[in-house]
């Protein structure tokens, strides 16, 4: 697997972009968007988070003019709720199935897209 920047080189590099984090809050309001989220790391610590969930989907054949397939599920979430030893390998429990951390993928502007496989 490709290496993964480690949280802290992350977080010295982010910078607040074109939202703050009040901005981004919005998103992770369970109420609405944002699906509840538990991280067990390699390292033995665990954190209950809040994330966007991108659940594996396949299009049915005549229901859209373009065929999308998303093999792989993802989760969305704030770069400063993923757990300090957050690493590729780790596994989280969302929406009732346990999945691994296939790669962290985190960005600029505070958020991370962690794809993830089945555990």
């Amino acid at each position: 697997m490709p290496a993964t920047a480690t949280l802290d080189a992350v977080l010295e590099v982010e910078e607040e972009g074109f939202e703050s984090e009040d901005d981004r809050a919005a998103f992770f309001d369970e109420d609405e968007f944002a699906t509840p989220v538990t991280w067990e790391t390699q390292a033995g610590g665990s954190v209950e988070l809040l994330g966007l969930w991108n659940a594996p989907v396949a299009s049915e054949p005549g229901l859209a003019t373009v065929e999308v397939t998303q093999a792989l599920p993802s989760l969305a979430c704030r770069t400063r709720a993923l757990p300090a030893a957050a690493a590729q390998g780790d596994r989280l429990f969302v929406e009732g199935t346990w999945w691994s951390a296939r790669e962290i993928r985190p960005d600029a502007t505070g958020m991370a897209v962690i794809d993830l496989e089945k555990a």
